[in-house]
């Protein structure tokens, strides 16, 4: 198996991917629910906690952990509920305890 700094470059990089995508707007067909980020981990893994680094817009936001591969927002269980990072903060850790192969943050527009 891999180490566990190559897992983390690995999902460093998947991240930094997936940060670089233009989301839908609120106005298109294909925004059902909330916006997320899902990150494949390749295998189940422990997952103590999950760092954000950055993003700033991103209140209220998600994190669930699991191995469901089903591309829905709530396919899998969260950790703990809606939290909230201040535009000062750089670094936002969550607290997870779970284990799975796949990371989401999901993002809930408020505006609605």
């Amino acid at each position: 198996g891999r180490s566990g700094t190559e897992c983390a470059e690995s999902m460093l990089q998947d991240t930094r991917r997936a940060a670089d995508l233009d989301l839908p707007d609120s106005g298109s067909q294909y925004t059902q629910g909330p916006q997320f980020l899902r990150i494949d981990l390749g295998e189940t893994k422990s997952v103590a906690q999950v760092l954000l680094y950055g993003y700033a817009n991103i209140n209220p936001f998600e994190v669930r952990v699991g191995d469901s591969a089903e591309m829905v927002w709530y396919a899998n269980p969260a950790c703990g509920g809606w939290k909230y990072k201040s535009s000062s903060q750089t670094l936002k850790r969550v607290n997870c305890g779970r284990s799975g192969r796949y990371v989401s943050v999901v993002v809930r527009d408020e505006s609605k």
